[in-house]
């Protein structure tokens, strides 16, 4: 004998903005005792040119520990302009893995995103520029640059590092990777 289980569950939804380092509640709707929920969000904000791009091969970061002197030393590998922004707003940029971990295909080891320093610059000093770098790369969102004047388009130079002595020897060679994700909050 089969018996239909029917759950009944109440939604809530939040609609938050970010303003500076924190989140405002927008909105709130909550939906009554039933077996289905839905929602329409009507949004007229944030109508600004926002965009980011990888350029120059920084799309792909390698640093090749092949010897002693490697793991004594670190390794560092910096494109030039190497993360183009354009905004027609003020805003934050952060950084963050894609997960705590850089996995291999060929082993099972893995390796903390920790161990993964990343850094912006700019060529020239500009105004109403912060850059936070260079900060330890994790699964969570880190600002690394604040604009608050206008400047349409700024190219950072992104550099990806290993600091000295931070990997042990006996590791198993492998080609250890994650995605990393820069995230365009405008203020």
């Amino acid at each position: 004998c089969s018996s239909d289980l029917s759950y009944q569950s109440a939604y809530e939804f939040k609609l938050y903005e970010v303003k500076g380092n924190s989140d405002v509640l927008i909105s709130s709707y909550t939906t009554t005792l039933g077996n289905s929920a839905g929602f329409t969000i009507n949004y007229s904000g944030n109508v600004a040119n926002n965009t980011i791009a990888l350029q120059n091969g920084a799309d792909q970061f390698n640093l090749a520990f092949a010897n002693a002197a490697d793991f004594v030393t670190g390794k560092s590998n910096t494109v030039t302009k190497g993360l183009k922004v354009t905004s027609d707003s003020n805003y934050q940029l952060s950084v963050k893995a894609a997960n705590s971990f850089l996995t291999s295909a060929t082993t099972s080891t893995t390796l903390p995103v920790s161990i993964l320093k990343v850094g912006l610059a700019t060529s020239t000093s500009i105004s109403g520029l912060t850059i936070y770098s260079p900060l330890t790369l994790s699964a969570s969102d880190q600002i690394i640059a604040i604009r608050t004047a206008w400047i349409p388009t700024i190219e950072y130079d992104l550099t990806f590092s290993i600091l000295p002595n931070t990997l042990g020897m006996n590791l198993p060679s492998a080609t250890y990777s994650t995605f990393v994700y820069f995230v365009l909050t405008p203020n």
